[in-house]
């Protein structure tokens, strides 16, 4: 039997103040932009850019799982519900029921919240939404600005001869696109340290230069955006998942509104989804916050920097269904595989760190990139510039100093400016309107808002 609970949320914040959290020029945002493109460069000269986190975990996920709900999805509210309702019912000697999922889920979850709070918020097990943030959220977060960076990234592609890459890359292809961008992130890099270590060339940490250099070189500009605003952006929410660091995730939520509302990027539902895990974060009682962020991440091993997301143990589940249950497919088959599965993917995690530790396997996914980074680095140096000079003479209207081929033909509007334009709309598409009907469309029904 549901027991009332007390009110989880600290009410009577100031939508206003909330709304402020997610304009591209409040102070958090900008000093996170501008640090980690200074931590990342000197990263990267150091032969350091994807090094894991030093953050060792304080705890160790246990993993029980529970027999598939059949014949049920997460397309359906009234699927989700049943869904929700029976993990409430296996643990009714909870007070607290932290329910992750992927966008879809966890999209229909924050909607029956408020369409139910006197059941899901006021009684136990409480339901509080967590979002998965790894995989599925590095790869909306990717998703979003390859969509606005197409234009570099397919030239790189193309000039690599990798025909691989695709223009708008589904969920199933992440992992080759997030590969795809590492190494395009470690070249475009390494040709910014290059140049600042020639004649009058800016130090790493000199942002007002490299920020000078991309008005004067529109080829530039792209891969300094590519950079600032993006690559660094998706390596720096990829490394703190592997963290377990919930302020540098949320403040990079805040920052994806930047990406995700604009057209060309088209992240409809992962936009407001951004907004409610910022609401939680900013309204949740002081003591559920700190159960929320303490299992941020979900340590599956005892090394540093290697949390993942919540979402990312299920994934590890379906992918290990599909390749073991291929023959017979029945409920039953699957039930079977699930009560071996334990078993299976922990000897799996113990082969795999005796095989190739973790230092080795950072190592070699190194040496796989470098050919392709020198290649890169040769024709952004042809292309772009070979020192610092030559780099800020090489204006669009003086295109043939230095010789070669233009990066990015200078078509349409540049991703940094259609950022700046939709970040920057006034009345009824502004950002603060935007963040404030959004969600209190989600909240109205629990949560009292002042102006």
């Amino acid at each position: 039997m549901f027991v009332a609970v007390d009110n989880p949320f600290v009410q009577g914040k100031s939508i206003h103040a909330f709304a402020s959290l997610f304009l591209h020029d409040h102070r958090d945002i900008v000093i996170r932009k501008e640090e980690r493109f200074s931590r990342f460069l000197h990263a990267s000269a150091a032969g350091t850019l994807f090094a894991r986190p030093k953050n060792k975990p304080t705890w160790a996920a246990h993993m029980d799982f529970h027999p598939p709900i059949p014949y049920l999805l997460q397309s359906s509210y009234d699927d989700v519900e049943i869904e929700v309702n029976l993990l409430r019912q296996r643990h009714l000697d909870a007070m607290i029921l932290i329910v992750a999922g992927d966008g879809l889920s966890i999209n229909r979850v924050n909607h029956l919240l408020n369409q139910k709070p006197d059941v899901y918020l006021y009684q136990t097990p409480m339901v509080v939404p967590r979002m998965g943030e790894a995989p599925h959220g590095v790869y909306h977060v990717m998703h979003g600005g390859w969509r606005l960076y197409i234009r570099l990234i397919r030239n790189c592609a193309d000039k690599l001869g990798n025909d691989q890459v695709r223009d708008d890359p589904p969920v199933k292809d992440f992992n080759a696109s997030l590969f795809f961008l590492w190494r395009m992130t470690r070249a475009v890099s390494e040709y910014l340290v290059h140049l600042s270590g020639t004649l009058l060339g800016p130090d790493l940490d000199n942002l007002d230069e490299w920020r000078r250099g991309a008005r004067l070189n529109s080829d530039f500009a792209w891969l300094f955006h590519f950079l600032y605003d993006y690559a660094y952006l998706v390596l720096d929410f990829k490394q703190s998942v592997r963290a377990g660091d919930g302020g540098a995730l949320d403040a990079m939520w805040r920052e994806f509104l930047g990406l995700g509302r604009c057209s060309s990027a088209n992240k409809t539902q992962y936009v407001p989804m951004a907004i409610l895990r910022i609401f939680w974060s900013e309204t949740m009682h002081p003591q559920l916050a700190a159960l929320y962020e303490a299992t941020r991440s979900c340590p599956l091993t005892e090394r540093e920097g290697a949390q993942v997301g919540w979402d990312h143990p299920i994934e590890l589940l379906n992918g290990a269904i599909t390749r073991g249950v291929q023959s017979h497919v029945t409920l039953e088959h699957i039930e079977q595989f699930l009560k071996i599965y334990p078993l299976l993917e922990h000897n799996n995690t113990v082969l795999r760190e005796w095989t190739m530790p973790a230092r080795d396997r950072y190592a070699s996914m190194m040496k796989d990139m470098d050919g392709d980074v020198g290649r890169l680095k040769e024709w952004f140096m042809e292309s772009v510039g070979s020192d610092w000079l030559s780099m800020c003479a090489c204006t669009a209207q003086q295109n043939s100093i230095p010789p070669g081929p233009q990066l990015v033909p200078q078509r349409g509007r540049p991703p940094w400016e259609e950022v700046e334009a939709t970040m920057t709309q006034q009345g009824e598409d502004s950002v603060p309107a935007f963040v404030a009907r959004t969600v209190r469309r989600v909240t109205g029904n629990f949560y009292s808002w002042k102006r």
